[in-house]
């Protein structure tokens, strides 16, 4: 047969594993996370690790020791820093008893600095259950700890659940870009958990069990690579079991986004540097749908350049349906998770942001496996 023959056959079927992706990912849609309620709630340790931090923490701290649940200590790390953070949090401390600060002056070898920082901030930990977030992030509503906490009490074999965070919106196409990119990851892997395959989650809006970190050796492995302190701890130790998702527009966080393309691309190079120690299965399951992605572009390209054959019934026509099924579906899915979370989509910028997700994706996934990354701070 000729080659086009099996061409289109598997251009077909990449589509169609695409097309099966964006229906399962509507259950997000129907997801419902409830807050937890009740009198007799478990302690729950909101950890924040924080290098030279002085400003966002004083944005930050009053919105957490805010949060409305009763048994609830905020431990700040204050990790090497020089910029009074130390002295802010010490009178802070002072006036509220369920604020407690880390100090680490110095970072062991064997260990790279905010895995270091995170680790003694829950060896620290009075509760059981600890909740991270970073120190440019923001909680929405006074109910984040509330949702967050949630899906270990109704399970008690509960270790993970997985949040959102997403990005402040402001002008220009750089955060409309990582708006974009970060509602698109949060997409892949809040539908990968829900099918039971949870492979990342953010240290932005990340809660786990302080016993099971502790009992797994923390973070293993990894504790010696810059970034991964909280994908590749959710990849090595989380299943289908013990992994729960909060997806719920007052159980977000929202972020500081870098408002320079430089600071961006160094970002993002850190964070995608980590994927090649995922596991297996996750790794393909990631090639799997990034090469459906790019499957639909080069779909649209070879209908276009066939449009006559595409009137006769036959596999042409097949991936004909397929792209204008895609072309539906894929902006209809992210629209209705951004209204879920109660954020917003530029539309009308959509195919260009896509396109340049893919280009990204490429570009900066191939440099950061082929190069180091710096370390943090």
């Amino acid at each position: 047969m000729h080659w086009t023959f099996y061409f289109m056959y598997a251009l077909a079927s990449l589509l169609g594993i695409g097309i099966l992706w964006h229906l399962l990912s509507l259950w997000l849609v129907r997801h419902r996370s409830r807050p937890a309620e009740g009198d007799e709630l478990p302690g729950v340790s909101v950890i924040v690790a924080a290098h030279n931090e002085l400003l966002n923490l004083r944005e930050l701290l009053p919105l957490l020791l805010a949060q409305d649940y009763p048994l609830l200590e905020v431990i700040v790390v204050d990790d090497r820093s020089w910029d009074d953070s130390y002295e802010y949090l010490y009178y802070l401390q002072a006036e509220h008893p369920q604020l407690r600060v880390v100090r680490v002056e110095q970072t062991p070898e064997h260990i790279t600095h905010k895995k270091f920082a995170i680790t003694m901030g829950v060896k620290a930990a009075r509760y059981d259950i600890v909740l991270l977030t970073d120190a440019d992030c923001r909680p929405v509503s006074k109910q984040w700890v509330r949702y967050m906490v949630a899906p270990f009490i109704r399970k008690a074999k509960r270790q993970f659940v997985l949040g959102a965070s997403l990005y402040e919106q402001r002008s220009g196409f750089l955060n409309a870009l990582i708006r974009y990119e970060t509602l698109y990851t949060l997409w892949q892997y809040a539908t990968a958990a829900l099918l039971g395959m949870p492979y990342m989650g953010v240290g932005r809006n990340l809660a786990y069990r302080r016993s099971f970190f502790l009992k797994n050796k923390g973070f293993g492995p990894h504790q010696r690579l810059v970034s991964g302190d909280d994908d590749l701890l959710v990849n090595r130790l989380a299943t289908a079991k013990n992994t729960a998702l909060c997806l719920h527009a007052d159980a977000i966080t929202i972020s500081k986004p870098k408002q320079r393309w430089r600071d961006w691309w160094r970002q993002k190079r850190r964070h995608l540097s980590v994927g090649k120690y995922y596991k297996l299965q996750d790794r393909a399951l990631l090639a799997l749908l990034f090469l459906s992605h790019v499957s639909f572009y080069v779909a649209l390209v070879w209908v276009v350049m066939h449009m006559r054959g595409v009137a006769s019934f036959g596999i042409l026509q097949l991936i004909a349906l397929e792209v204008v099924l895609l072309l539906v579906l894929h902006p209809l899915c992210l629209f209705l998770l951004a209204k879920k979370l109660r954020s917003s989509l530029p539309i009308l910028w959509l195919p260009f942001l896509d396109l340049s997700y893919l280009l990204y994706i490429s570009v900066i996934g191939l440099w950061a496996l082929l190069t180091k990354v710096e370390k943090w701070n």
